[in-house]
């Protein structure tokens, strides 16, 4: 009888540890990941992640690394995972306000991290009407009355200059000390410089006086100094001025024999000014580019108007409605680069061989080339919508435009 008990009693033991032991180890509730891929991605897309009992995570967590912008973070909850098993689950990268970031697994609590590349939108209340980019640090955004600064990266952004009940209709800054601030106020168009970044601001041109009846439109719309003393701008009524030293002109008084052009005195939309001396000037409608170079006055001719040309040293691009043409020899002579169909591409390149066409097809599509156009990939499609009317013109790898997008180079 005092076997049978010591026999039951084993069994009882044995069979009390054999199940504790199954709720201790329990491997099925063990989560653990082998590998993350890609790590340096683009919103919008996939993230892969392998391992074992990945069906078991609850969700991923998506961080700012800087903390202040925890309200940005984003939590992708298991049911919105593209695909989950045990071994692999995936999921797209949402819409995130800094590149810095990283991937919390809570369950296991690791962090992994993970860099933006490519279109990123950032946090800001600021309406933006107008931005220039100096460096891949330094940039400057105007919302109408106020022109701010930025100098870590176009996060952060100080208020440079401020004219209460005037409209700042545009800016253009040579570097951070020497800019031209286009207002309009009572007293009718005027253009303030500086030569302090801002803090004090002189009246440099006084376009016209209310006597003048300004109309609709005869803002100045942009301004480009090529140096302290040598400059153009714009106004929406199609009158381009040279400004040279403390005095300033229409274009075609300044270069009288502009009007002996064969097709004659045209009415102007846009120019880009490459140096003191070298200019192209873009049509309202007519299919005529024209180049002033010194005092020589050439032109070329498209099937319709293009817009302001892109230069890089002797290499250019210019839109022509649907098609993309390239110049070696600095706009002497156009080749036809690329079409794109019933659509108007707007461009944008860094350098003679990397650019952007933006198409407004639905959704909008991004084309890249890395080869100077002689070749588009489908770069990238843009999750949710993005306001691209105020693009930028920098031959730096990092890009600001529209409501604070910025760029960043993969």
């Amino acid at each position: 009888m005092k076997n049978v008990i010591k026999i039951l009693l084993l069994l009882i033991i044995f069979g009390c540890s054999s199940d504790n032991s199954e709720d201790t180890i329990n491997p099925e509730a063990e989560i653990s990941i082998d590998n993350i891929t890609p790590l340096r991605v683009k919103i919008g897309d996939t993230i892969t992640m392998t391992g074992s009992n990945l069906d078991k995570l609850s969700y991923v967590h998506l961080i700012h690394n800087d903390r202040l912008l925890k309200q940005n973070d984003v939590k992708i909850e298991r049911f919105s995972f593209i695909s989950k098993s045990n071994e692999k689950i995936t999921y797209k990268v949402p819409k995130l306000v800094r590149e810095d970031i990283s991937i919390l697994i809570p369950d296991i609590d690791k962090k992994y991290k993970l860099n933006l590349v490519g279109f990123i939108q950032i946090q800001n209340d600021i309406t933006v009407r107008q931005s220039q980019v100096l460096t891949e640090k330094i940039a400057f955004i105007n919302d109408g009355n106020k022109i701010y600064k930025s100098i870590d990266g176009f996060y952060k952004w100080e208020i440079l200059v401020e004219f209460s009940n005037k409209n700042i209709s545009s800016f253009f800054f040579l570097n951070e000390n020497i800019g031209w601030i286009a207002v309009m106020e009572e007293s009718g168009r005027n253009i303030y410089s500086t030569l302090d970044g801002g803090k004090n601001l002189s009246l440099k041109y006084h376009i016209n006086d209310l006597s003048n009846k300004i109309l609709d439109g005869s803002d100045i719309r942009k301004i480009q100094f090529t140096s302290q003393n040598k400059g153009f701008f714009k106004d929406g009524n199609g009158n381009i001025f040279v400004a040279d030293n403390n005095s300033f002109e229409n274009v075609y008084n300044h270069y009288p024999n502009l009007s002996s052009l064969p097709f004659g005195r045209i009415k102007l939309s846009d120019f880009n000014a490459v140096s003191d001396d070298l200019i192209f000037l873009a049509p309202n409608g007519d299919p005529y580019l024209i180049k002033i170079d010194n005092q020589s006055i050439t032109y070329s001719e498209f099937d319709l108007y293009p817009l302001a040309p892109q230069f890089f040293d002797n290499i250019g691009y210019v839109q022509v409605n649907s098609d993309i043409y390239k110049t070696s020899d600095l706009g002497n002579s156009w080749t036809k680069i690329k079409t794109f169909d019933n659509y108007y591409p707007q461009l944008h390149f860094f350098n003679e061989d990397v650019g952007f066409a933006m198409l407004n097809y639905t959704p909008e599509v991004f084309y890249k080339t890395i080869d100077g156009g002689n070749s588009w990939i489908d770069y990238w499609t843009p999750p949710y919508s993005y306001n691209n009317k105020l693009p930028l013109i920098t031959p730096k790898h990092i890009w600001l435009f529209g409501d604070l997008w910025k760029y960043i180079e993969e």
